[in-house]
C-alpha cells in the first residue's frame, strides 16, 4: 500500500510540475527592479496553480504576454488601431475566453476524479494515472490554444504598433529596463 502511494504522489508532483513548467515555458518572464503590478493578474488561460511564476511578486511577462490581447484593446487609441483590427481582437478575446472557461471547467472535473480515486483504501494505479495523463493533457491543451490566440491577436497589428505595445509596456512595467 505504501509503495502505490508514494507511486501515486510521485506521478502526481512529476505530472503537475511539467503541466506548470509547461506553462511556464511557453511564456516569457522577466524580473524588473521594481515589483509587478499585481492587479488583474488572473484571467482565462491562466491555468496554474496560484504560486506559479507569473504569479510572483516582481516578476511579470515580458510586457504583453500576460494578457495581450487585453492590453491591445485598453491601449486601442495608442495603438492607433482600426475599427477592423479592434473587432477582430474582440472576437479573438471572447473565442478564447469560452474555450478557457469550457476548458478550466473540465479541468476541475478531471482534479474531482483524481481526488476521489486517491481517496480510495486501495488505489488504483491506472486510473490514477489516467487521470493524471489527462489532467496533463488538458493543461497543455489550454496552453497551447492560448499560444494560438495570442499569436493570432499578434498578427492584427501592424509592425509598427507592435512596437509601440512594447514600448508602453517596457514604459508601464520596467522604467528604465528594455528587452
Amino acid at each position: 500500500m505504501r509503495r502505490q502511494l508514494m507511486i501515486v504522489g510521485v506521478l502526481v508532483v512529476g505530472i503537475t510540475l511539467l503541466g506548470v513548467a509547461g506553462s511556464a515555458l511557453a511564456e516569457d518572464h522577466v524580473c524588473c527592479e521594481q515589483s509587478a503590478r499585481m492587479d488583474g493578474m488572473t484571467g482565462p488561460g491562466m491555468v496554474g496553480p496560484p504560486h506559479a511564476p507569473w504569479g510572483e511578486m516582481g516578476q511579470h511577462h515580458i510586457g504583453l504576454f500576460h494578457r495581450p490581447i487585453t492590453l491591445m484593446l485598453e491601449r486601442q487609441n495608442d495603438l492607433k488601431l482600426r475599427s477592423e483590427q479592434v473587432a477582430k481582437l474582440e472576437t479573438l478575446r471572447a473565442s478564447f475566453e469560452k474555450k478557457a472557461d469550457e476548458g478550466l471547467r473540465t479541468l476541475r472535473e478531471r482534479h474531482g476524479e483524481l481526488r476521489e480515486i486517491l481517496g480510495e483504501d486501495r488505489v488504483d494505479i491506472d486510473k490514477a494515472e489516467a487521470a493524471l495523463k489527462a489532467i496533463a493533457a488538458l493543461r497543455s491543451d489550454l496552453t497551447l490554444e492560448r499560444i494560438r490566440v495570442i499569436e493570432e491577436g499578434k498578427s492584427v497589428l501592424t509592425a509598427e504598433q507592435w512596437t509601440a505595445l512594447k514600448n508602453l509596456r517596457d514604459e508601464e512595467h520596467c522604467r528604465g529596463m528594455k528587452t
